[in-house]
């Protein structure tokens, strides 16, 4: 069976994951030698890179969340922030490649810390003491991010 039947019929499986889907479609892309899906899949498969744009369904949107040494983990409340701020301290970009993205799928709680430079930021805007600032994320947009993935995928063109 030629690889673009095969990989048509496969993505239809909900039993077959991205990763794998995204894999013959590279090959499939190479074959046909269109290098902007080539480039799309390769940066899913592998990572963005921090030069290239990531695209918006692999934004994770999360609770901010902060440990200290007394108390231990607390949430961040937001409610006097700016629509705008609340917006970035509680939205990752999503670099990493697609199969860590399905395995952090499987988790009951993510938790994702933040650049060292917003890390600092946060720390200062919370009292300056000793913490670690982080996001807390349901699995479930990982699940929704890879379905993104899918979603483009799947696109007829």
């Amino acid at each position: 069976m030629p690889l673009i039947t095969e990989l048509k019929r496969e993505v239809l499986d909900a039993a077959i994951t991205v990763s794998t889907l995204l894999r013959k479609a590279l090959i499939v892309a190479k074959d046909a030698g269109d290098e902007e899906n080539e480039k799309w899949i390769s940066n899913e498969l592998k990572g963005y890179p921090h030069d290239e744009a990531i695209p918006d369904y692999r934004d994770l949107r999360g609770r901010p969340i902060v440990r200290n040494h007394y108390t231990g983990w607390q949430y961040v409340y937001t409610q006097n922030l700016t629509p705008e701020m609340e917006f970035k301290i509680s939205t990752f970009k999503f670099r990493s490649p697609m199969t860590e993205l399905e395995a952090n799928a499987g988790q009951e709680y993510l938790g994702i810390t933040y650049h060292p430079e917003a890390e600092r930021m946060l720390i200062n805007a919370l009292g300056g003491e000793p913490c670690i600032p982080a996001i807390q994320f349901n699995p479930r947009y990982c699940k929704r991010s890879a379905y993104g993935v899918d979603c483009k995928f799947s696109r007829p063109s």
